[in-house]
């Protein structure tokens, strides 16, 4: 698991996110899609103002050409 502080464009090691029961089933079904494949390499989930966003992505080691350098980065290193 690897966690990336966007706006300040750094690694953290703990994060706690609170949902309303819809967020909560937005996250399952978003993971859902990933899991299964049915959409590409990552998903939004947004609050219902667009003022907060989580980004989840599924990667394997062996497959990180996909990502951006500085995802590359944070997962290869932690940091």
């Amino acid at each position: 698991m690897r966690i990336l502080d966007d706006d300040r464009d750094r690694a953290i090691e703990r994060v706690t996110v609170f949902l309303t029961r819809s967020e909560a089933g937005e996250v399952r079904d978003k993971l859902n899609a990933l899991l299964s494949g049915d959409v590409g390499e990552h998903v939004h989930v947004s609050d219902s103002d667009l003022q907060r966003e989580i980004t989840l992505a599924i990667y394997s080691e062996d497959d990180l050409l996909r990502f951006n350098e500085r995802a590359r980065r944070i997962i290869k290193t932690g940091e």
